[in-house]
């Protein structure tokens, strides 16, 4: 196989290149031919990885080392290329790698690329920047955008202690409308939104918890709030997996959301843990299917009882056209 292996030179806590290597040498005494590229240190930019493109067109598999911000800014290329990808974890929650069953470890790897398999899984949108798990807006993107204004290196948990105890006392909450395929399921209310592709989230809230990367749609969650305290009762709530039983608690399925924000500062917003320009007014939809994902062996069976229909046999991953509309219907029957 021809792997192509990017690294994150900040993640890891600087570890990242050191890593790249041992996994390139792991990857050549088992017989492969990677090639490997470090991104640049200082920007987020997607757009300042089309570099990529050609060594992109040049290999069967991306391996990602990085956080869940590294995948993100790779997945739209990797989706274009139709170019499986693969996530070694090195950020600070590493959510895409734990639904995938991956691990840093190079025999996982090998193992993956021994008995191949790979699953397609949809790849949304918010005002034409991608994000693979999901997208928030209201306070935790505030606590992620104040972390980002403060940070000089690498991050741990710990490092969003103080931001968060910020945002505790002033919370970005703004009055939201929100729409789910043209229909309000909110009016001008403040609160927490989440849309969600994936049912992971940072330190195992989960508010999407039944949100699934292989149905074509996005789950949607508003938790309304006009204190901090109130937020706080909802993040409890989401922990112990109860948040959706509470009649408050906004939860709705899609593949168009809309939110507009009835104040004249946008609210923050996060992708996949990212801070990003908030907007006034935010379009999102979902690609079925876009992305294909090189799955750990470990993890098939069990990926093999949520979504039996939607894995593809390697060798004919890359010449798989996208399924039409009448396939994705039977599919989520």
């Amino acid at each position: 196989m021809r792997p192509l292996i990017v690294f994150n030179p900040r993640s890891g806590r600087g570890r990242a290149a050191d890593a790249a290597g041992v996994l390139t040498s792991a990857l050549q005494r088992a017989g492969h031919q990677p090639e490997r590229y470090g991104l640049p240190a200082h920007t987020r930019d997607p757009g300042a990885y089309v570099f990529l493109q050609e060594a992109l067109r040049r290999c069967d598999l991306l391996v990602v080392l990085g956080g869940d911000g590294t995948m993100n800014s790779l997945a739209g290329l990797a989706a274009g290329a139709d170019v499986p990808v693969y996530h070694v974890p090195l950020g600070t929650e590493n959510l895409f790698a734990r639904e995938f069953g991956m691990s840093r470890r190079p025999e996982v790897l090998l193992g993956a690329l021994e008995e191949p398999n790979v699953e397609r899984v949809d790849l949304a949108s918010v005002n034409d920047r991608a994000f693979l798990l999901m997208c928030s807006v209201g306070p935790d993107a505030g606590t992620i955008h104040r972390l980002d204004r403060a940070r000089t290196g690498s991050i741990s948990h710990l490092s969003y202690v103080m931001p968060a105890i910020h945002e505790a006392l002033r919370p970005s909450l703004r009055p939201l409308t929100i729409r789910v395929d043209g229909t309000p399921v909110v009016e001008r209310r403040c609160g927490q939104v989440v849309v969600a592709n994936s049912r992971q989230y940072a330190v195992r809230l989960d508010p999407g918890k039944h949100a699934d990367m292989h149905d074509g749609l996005l789950d949607v969650v508003f938790m309304p709030a006009t204190t901090s305290a109130r937020l706080v009762l909802w993040g409890l709530s989401s922990r112990l997996r109860r948040h959706t039983t509470n009649r408050l608690c906004v939860y709705e399925q899609g593949s168009r959301v809309s939110i507009e924000s009835h104040s004249d500062e946008a609210p923050p917003m996060q992708l996949d843990g990212e801070a990003v320009p908030g907007e006034r007014s935010l379009e999102m939809t979902v690609r079925p299917g876009a992305l294909s994902v090189l799955v750990p062996p470990s993890m098939r069976t069990a990926r093999a009882r949520r979504s039996p229909s939607t894995r593809i046999a390697w060798r004919s991953a890359r010449a798989a056209s996208r399924p039409d509309d009448a396939a994705l219907d039977v599919a989520r029957r």
